[in-house]
């Protein structure tokens, strides 16, 4: 199941005129980390959502998030399930800067991530 992350409204955002709130650009769907970086990870993680789109030119793509990474973790907390994405962009603003960890090439990488905001 693919899963659109940062679409939807939050709860900074304006429904008259204002902003359609922040949005990342990017299409995830939750996989299990392999065993051999699950032992790299501080926390237990066992599952991470896995990117299968990045829109052209969006916050994420700008970030450096690549097809194919992992995210396991945004400000600080585990994300297994798009839930936890959800709730991380419930307070967020457009230009919120969030800490992601990710894994690229069994490697563990930082990514800053300032969001953008949803076309009209």
């Amino acid at each position: 199941m693919l899963l659109t992350w940062g679409i939807g409204w939050s709860k900074n955002s304006s429904k008259k005129g204002g902003s359609l709130g922040p949005i990342w650009a990017l299409l995830m769907q939750s996989v299990e980390v392999p065993e051999n970086m699950s032992s790299k990870l501080l926390t237990k993680t066992r599952a991470g959502l896995l990117v299968v789109h990045v829109e052209n030119d969006g916050p994420a793509e700008q970030a450096g998030v690549l097809l194919g990474d992992v995210v396991f973790e945004v400000s600080g907390k585990t994300v297994e399930h798009m839930d936890a994405i959800q709730d991380s962009l419930a307070t967020a603003r457009v230009g919120d800067v969030l800490e992601v960890r990710i894994i690229r090439a069994a490697e563990i990488k930082p990514v800053s991530i300032t969001l953008g905001e949803r076309a009209r």
